[in-house]
């Protein structure tokens, strides 16, 4: 059985079905050493004016301050970022989820920022391998709501020239090699250069278009701190680049002019971006988009796995579990399935199956038979003769119930005085 989960939305809580994990590369570690590669921050520069920097982000974990990264806001639930910080934060996965912070809205850092925001969900770019230097160092976080334009503000995602001479990188941390607490975000402008040691590492098809190399001087530039931070325009108006490490041959590190700061390029992803973000930048509308948050993925397959089709003992893998966004009071989770297999589901006021709130449900795709709670539909009048072709499913959230079918046709409901998912 596959599913075509194409836009998730539903009560506060987690979606849970009858599906196989999800495969995630284990990748090896890396071979150089600390001093070959490290994760940026500004060093030098000067403090940023928050006009300027509507967009950026602080990535940090709930109640540390050692760790944190950057990233940036390009729609009004969607923080880009290097993926490597997923990784090292542990992040990878939904129990992850729930330990990152997301700080918008000010160029101060969190706790001093008080816009705090949870994760839904994240998605790294499927080639990602954790193994310095990185390649396809990108993610893309999910909020549990939308960021309103009165806090802080999306952008939009372009190519850089590869002519122009300057650019700025900007990021929260630390200010110098030995002072490793964060800061307000600092920036500076930057140039490409080094181009050599660049191509150590990357093809001339990566560079322009992937990846931007930009050189490192002496006490200024990119060092220790945080990853996934916005390389800018030189007006602001445009993010050219996600700060994803630096590559040193001599092991100094920061402090020294044979070093290049790495720069991975959204536009080199961007049909990516656009399957997985419904819209970017000065384009969203936030009326549209934020009414009905959709999840992680606009396209996510997921398979039943042996097993589920009993109906004495389904099987629910809370590996593959989806958060479902709090926001408003009516939402949707609508997919695409086959019909040869009915479909189990369970809502959870936790991760776990065993939450002190579950509401569970069967689409009898297969049988005919649909539940949901402690309520029954015989559907099988209606099943088609031939069950080789897909139908639109949903479930659906208001304030006087749940509601499940396909096709636009409701086919059994429960209401809301019968469940408390507070």
């Amino acid at each position: 059985m596959l599913l075509d989960l194409s836009k998730l939305s539903l009560i506060c809580g987690t979606l849970l079905a009858g599906i196989s994990a999800s495969t995630v590369k284990t990748p090896p570690k890396s071979s150089q050493t600390e001093s070959d590669t490290v994760v940026p921050n500004v060093m030098g520069g000067s403090f940023s004016n928050f006009v300027n920097v509507q967009s950026i982000a602080y990535y940090g974990l709930l109640g540390e301050t050692d760790y944190r990264c950057t990233g940036t806001l390009i729609a009004p639930y969607v923080v880009i970022t290097a993926a490597h910080c997923i990784y090292d934060t542990k992040a990878t996965n939904s129990t992850g989820w729930s330990n990152v912070r997301i700080g918008v809205g000010s160029v101060q850092p969190l706790p001093k920022n008080t816009n705090s925001y949870t994760v839904s969900s994240i998605v790294i770019y499927p080639d990602f391998v954790y193994a310095s230097p990185f390649k396809d160092d990108v993610a893309l976080i999910y909020l549990n709501e939308c960021v309103s334009p009165d806090i802080a503000t999306p952008i939009d995602i372009e190519a850089p020239d590869m002519s122009e001479s300057q650019y700025i990188a900007a990021g929260f941390g630390q200010v110098s090699q030995t002072d490793r607490s964060p800061s307000n975000v600092k920036e500076i402008i930057v140039s490409q250069g080094n181009q050599d040691i660049c191509k150590m590492f990357f093809s001339d098809a990566e560079i322009g278009t992937k990846v931007i190399c930009v050189a490192q001087t002496s006490g200024n530039g990119s060092c220790f701190g945080d990853s996934g931070g916005p390389l800018y325009s030189v007006d602001y108006e445009n993010l050219f680049g996600v700060i994803s490490s630096l590559v040193s041959i001599d092991g100094q590190q920061c402090n020294t002019g044979d070093t290049v700061a790495i720069y991975m390029l959204p536009s080199g992803y961007f049909s990516w971006i656009k399957k997985n973000v419904p819209c970017l930048g000065t384009s969203c509308d936030y009326k549209s988009i934020c009414n009905v948050p959709s999840s992680s993925s606009s396209a996510l397959n997921i398979s039943i796995p042996t097993g589920s089709s009993d109906p004495s003992a389904p099987i629910y893998n809370t590996n593959n579990r989806v958060a479902i966004p709090c926001s408003g009071s009516s939402f949707q989770i609508s997919f695409t399935a086959d019909q040869t297999s009915d479909i189990y589901f369970i809502i959870t006021n936790t991760n776990t199956i065993s939450g002190p709130a579950n509401i569970t449900g069967i689409m009898g795709l297969d049988t005919g038979d649909w539940f949901i709670g402690d309520y029954y539909a015989d559907n099988t009048d209606n099943l088609p003769s031939d069950q080789t072709d897909t139908v639109d499913l949903f479930i659906r959230f208001d304030t006087n119930g749940i509601y499940i079918g396909y096709d636009d046709e409701e086919i059994i409901y429960t209401l809301s005085d019968e469940f408390d998912m507070a």
